[in-house]
């Protein structure tokens, strides 16, 4: 078979695309910018690269799989598919939304690490995103800097989208698109389970995300051995390093449970640990941080690759992480509508001090998956505010997975 060629920059594919110019290459697909001439828009176009490994039944397979999963994804905070096709060689190609911006990876190269009131609310938008992955019985994992892209960056409208579906797969197909004891993925952002056992869950993901979250926020990855054997041994000790001034918060304690060697003790899913996630941002202790966030380094993101890493405020009590999980039946498809961006950037400050701790109390316990305590916090909270929808919802929530009286 003759080699693949390249395609160059004015070639049309399937009577629809000008290549416009090549963007990058991956593991084994090269992306290009593309118009597309009837419907005059810019798209990305996805194609297996003329010196891809082979052309064999697994290797295609998997970029079909790709195909698959994103047509069934629909969220702003996921890349859309929108044709599939093959070149004039046999070689089969995606149609894929066009973002402007970078991907995480290079801005944290370029600009330095995110602060909170930034990061933490588009966090919470990629959180949601990785919900309806999982709500589909998909595992992406491969998340990592480099597969998130931020869109619009340092705008109003900046948000994170997942990328990549290449080496995702069915949670619940019994199809294994690796061949036995092969390890997919990049080593700094491996699960322990997966690494020992090659064991894939939404708890994976979850870990993954963990890893990427104190990146984003640090300005450093949390694995960052040089070698693949350290990076390895690392994750499977457990305990992997948290800044230390996150050992004294609720935030800390977050992190750690989303870190946590065991998968049965972290959040269960994407939607667990966004609604965890929304928790902190409505407590005082999160809103203290956005707040803090605010005043250090004012509504605009910062612009420098020379900042020092964020340190949360120690506001509150230690909190211990172990054991402490929230149950996957504590959420059904996606929360009470997430305040809006702008909403939580800039957080309004509350004078009722009583209210702020009844409100910190009945969230810790809703993370400890202490349903009666939390109920019985929540209702407090409501006799003393009851125009505070967020109590409602919490209320509604944890009355309809509580067993009945």
């Amino acid at each position: 078979m003759a080699p693949h060629q390249a395609l160059s920059p004015g070639a049309v594919i399937d009577n629809r695309y000008r290549v416009i110019e090549h963007l990058t290459d991956g593991g084994f697909a090269s992306l290009y910018r593309a118009h597309h001439l009837h419907m005059d828009r810019m798209v990305v176009l996805k194609v297996l690269k003329e010196n891809a490994p082979s052309l064999n039944d697994e290797l295609y397979q998997r970029f079909i799989t790709e195909a698959r999963i994103m047509a069934r994804l629909d969220h702003p905070n996921i890349v859309r598919i929108y044709d599939v096709g093959f070149l004039h060689d046999s070689r089969p190609f995606l149609v894929m939304d066009f973002l402007e911006g970078e991907d995480a990876f290079h801005h944290l190269k370029h600009h330095g690490p995110m602060p909170p009131h930034r990061i933490l609310p588009m966090m919470l938008d990629l959180l949601d995103g990785i919900a309806q992955v999982h709500e589909k019985g998909i595992v992406h994992k491969d998340l990592k800097p480099s597969n998130v892209f931020l869109v619009n960056p340092h705008t109003d409208e900046e948000r994170l989208v997942l990328l990549d579906f290449g080496v995702a797969r069915r949670a619940f197909f019994q199809q294994q698109m690796t061949v036995a004891g092969q390890i997919v993925g990049t080593c700094r952002y491996l699960a322990p389970e997966y690494i020992t056992r090659q064991e894939v869950s939404p708890a994976m993901d979850v870990y993954q995300l963990g890893l990427v979250l104190v990146e984003l926020l640090t300005g450093r990855a949390v694995v960052d051995e040089d070698d693949i054997g350290a990076c390895l041994m690392a994750h499977c000790r457990g305990n992997l390093p948290v800044p230390p001034p996150w050992n004294e918060n609720q935030f800390g304690a977050l992190v750690r449970l989303a870190l946590h060697i065991d998968p049965t003790q972290r959040f269960e899913n994407g939607a667990v640990f966004r609604d965890a996630l929304n928790l902190y941002l409505d407590s005082s202790e999160g809103r203290t941080m956005m707040e803090s966030s605010v005043a250090l380094w004012g509504r605009k993101a910062p612009d420098s690759q020379h900042l020092s890493p964020m340190e949360p405020p120690r506001t509150g009590q230690p909190t211990s992480p172990s054991r402490a999980s929230i149950s996957a039946n504590t959420t059904t498809g996606r929360s009470a509508p997430l305040s809006t961006r702008s909403q939580r950037r800039v957080p309004t400050p509350t004078r009722n001090h009583t209210y702020d701790e009844l409100f910190e109390r009945a969230t810790e316990a809703y993370m400890h998956h202490d349903h009666t305590t939390a109920l019985k916090l929540f209702e407090a909270c409501h006799a003393l505010r009851p125009q505070d929808s967020r109590v409602v919802h919490n209320i509604n929530r944890l009355k309809a997975v509580m067993p009945k009286q």
